[in-house]
């Protein structure tokens, strides 16, 4: 009987602290975050989130996070392809917030990335914004903060994220130490409307030199976002080891253009060391140019490039 007693109360309070939440969410704290554009003051655990970046957008659905609305441009990968539906109305571009819009959403959350930048004051007057950097050079660095300030925000997302974290410092490690092995050099190309431009070190696609241990085989590469500018004789001339190619016409969804695998199909590109040993690697332009910084894009550009040194 005492048992039976016993066993009804702990039912009645493991029904009543579910009702309650005690074993749901954590309980939202006041805290400041601080971050490349400077601190902020929020709750944790809002609820109504504006998003002005895809990799972030990416991050929050990686750990189940939901988004009131967000900046809609471009084409969406197909694991994001649900914020292109009305149910995510956007809120302005990736570039420039509708602020009447994002006003009425009423947000507890804006979160912004360097496209949206010079609006970080302005949007800060309607609700706690917080700036994500984009990972450029040292990525897996700036990545990591950005997953310490989205678990701070999030704690009850945090183990999640620091496992997802873990795991992709130990294939890029693994990927390292093997691409060092073997003295692997190589070059990021970007395709666009039928050109080409090379990316080396300090640059937006720096990870392949600086977390994947590549050699970078031209050192004295500028600097710049869309890359410097480049010719088939140029790569034939360098003649790395590995070529990566980024399809930026398809990672935008443009119409009529030579598709990457298409334009480098040529005898100079053919007759490299790269292509006879079948190492030109067309990379997964979504992940690689349109939702860079995510969870889910990271995870997949290292295991693009551990199978790639397979």
């Amino acid at each position: 009987m005492k048992k039976t007693i016993l066993s009804t109360i702990l039912s009645l309070a493991l029904v009543l602290g579910f009702a309650a939440g005690t074993f749901a969410a954590s309980e939202p704290v006041e805290i400041t975050v601080t971050h490349d554009l400077g601190e902020t003051t929020l709750t944790t655990n809002p609820e109504r989130i504006i998003v002005f970046d895809y990799g972030t957008l990416d991050a929050l659905d990686f750990a189940g996070i939901e988004v009131t609305a967000l900046g809609k441009a471009g084409k969406l990968p197909e694991h994001l392809e649900k914020y292109q539906s009305d149910d995510y109305p956007a809120a302005g571009t990736l570039h420039e917030p509708d602020f009447e819009t994002v006003n009425d959403l009423e947000p507890d959350l804006i979160l912004i990335s360097a496209r949206a930048a010079s609006a970080y004051e302005e949007l800060s007057k309607i609700a706690p914004t917080v700036y994500i950097a984009m990972p450029t050079a040292g990525y897996l660095e700036t990545f990591e903060k950005n997953i310490d300030i989205l678990s701070q925000i999030f704690p009850d997302q945090a183990d999640l994220f620091t496992e997802q974290l873990a795991s992709i410092h130990e294939t890029a490690a693994a990927v390292s130490e093997k691409v060092q092995e073997n003295g692997y050099t190589a070059l990021v190309i970007m395709s666009n409307d039928g050109e080409i431009s090379v990316f080396g070190l300090g640059s937006r696609f720096a990870i392949v030199y600086d977390d994947f241990g590549f050699t970078v085989s031209d050192e004295s590469i500028e600097q710049s976002t869309h890359g410097q500018s480049a010719t088939f004789e140029y790569v034939a001339e360098q003649n790395p080891d590995f070529l990566f190619v980024i399809d930026r016409s398809a990672a935008v969804g443009a119409e009529g253009s030579t598709g990457a695998a298409q334009l480098l199909d040529n005898e100079l590109i053919n007759g490299t060391e790269a292509a006879q040993n079948g190492r030109i690697v067309y990379l997964n332009p979504s992940n690689w140019y349109v939702v860079a910084g995510g969870v889910n894009s990271t995870t997949a550009m290292a295991a693009e490039i551990a199978a790639a040194v397979e």
